[in-house]
């Protein structure tokens, strides 16, 4: 049984690959993000490499490369999200340094998970695990803030 518990542990940022085959054999790759997963990935996980001629890459599937470098970067602890409750059927987050509220989870803190246990008081609220939030494409929507729009840009109804 492996020792890594994720493709995050085994493959940590900053790790140097050497590939072996597939569209980017004789390159080399350094870990830049790595999505777990993902529904509609083959393995459930797309890793995304700067390449050695300059460009990006992702890789799904480990069997292309070899690691010549691990990272010596530390693990980063797991992080969460704080919903709060939703606006229709978005969620509401916590927003950055607890300050607000917000539907957009660019602008949501990130939270310890012993930060987490101590917000989380309330049956409604709960603390999604970031990662999950980060890779969940599903989820994600993009939503309109109807206060900076142009009214004079709409048609009216018109009152009976």
């Amino acid at each position: 049984m492996s020792k890594f518990k994720t493709i995050s542990e085994r493959y940590p940022i900053g790790t140097t690959f050497k590939f072996h085959s597939g569209n980017f054999t004789d390159l080399t790759g350094v870990v830049k993000k790595v999505n777990e997963n993902v529904k509609n990935s083959i393995f459930g996980f797309i890793i995304e490499v700067e390449l050695s001629n300059g460009k990006t890459g992702f890789v799904e599937k480990s069997e292309h490369f070899t690691v010549i470098k691990k990272s010596k970067l530390p693990i980063a602890k797991t992080m969460y999200y704080i919903q709060s409750g939703f606006i229709g059927n978005a969620a509401l987050w916590w927003a950055i340094d607890s300050k607000g509220y917000t539907t957009e989870i660019d602008k949501a803190g990130k939270f310890s998970k012993e930060e987490a246990k101590e917000i989380i008081n309330r049956p409604q609220d709960r603390a999604w695990e970031c990662s999950h939030i980060d890779t969940c494409l599903e989820a994600r929507k993009i939503i309109i803030d109807v206060q900076y729009l142009n009214v004079k840009k709409c048609l009216k109804g018109k009152r009976k």
